[in-house]
């Protein structure tokens, strides 16, 4: 898997994706941390997007300000369900859905699938990467496909799996 600066290069380069500078990080509350290569990405950038068309892209790396927990960015509100504290609003899809990634020190860099009409069950919620690294790796692979809701995706799980036992919103997928 190639580096988180790396792969930026790599997609800077690409006349489909545009990067705006930037050197702010996003913050996040007391408990959580932001990802290594989140930190990264901000202390370069503001926004990204990925594989513009005109008028449209396939995915846009949210400015700090927005990234904001994900039920706020997706609900307008707190999340009910108590993983998803630690969620945030990573990549806007465009289409009222985002890509989420974990500040848990625990499950710390883990993406998310967030999609608008499911994001209060976490049997639908797919973690499509590890890490922000992967992730990237992902899309420079697929380019202008939305890789993770293609057929031969191979999911790293979902996020009911992660709870375990805890009585916290599991269910059997």
């Amino acid at each position: 898997m190639r580096s988180i600066g790396k792969v930026l290069e790599e997609l800077q380069a690409r006349s489909n994706c545009v990067f705006k500078p930037g050197n702010l990080l996003p913050s996040v509350p007391e408990g959580l941390r932001l990802p290594r290569d989140v930190a990264t990405f901000y202390s370069r950038f503001s926004e990204a997007r990925l594989f513009e068309k005109p008028g449209d892209s396939r995915y846009r790396i949210v400015r700090p300000a927005e990234f904001v927990p994900i039920g706020q960015a997706i609900l307008g509100r707190a999340s009910c369900v108590p993983l998803q504290y630690s969620w945030f609003a990573l990549a806007d899809v465009l289409d009222g859905n985002y890509l989420a990634i974990d500040c848990d020190p625990d499950r710390l860099g883990y993406c998310y699938d967030a999609f608008h009409e499911t994001i209060e069950r976490l049997d639908y919620c797919k973690v499509i990467a590890r890490s922000f690294t992967e992730l990237m790796n992902r899309a420079l692979e697929a380019g202008d496909e939305a890789w993770w809701l293609g057929e031969r995706f191979e999911t790293c799980g979902y996020a009911d799996r992660l709870v375990g036992d805890s009585g916290d919103q599991s269910s059997s997928h």
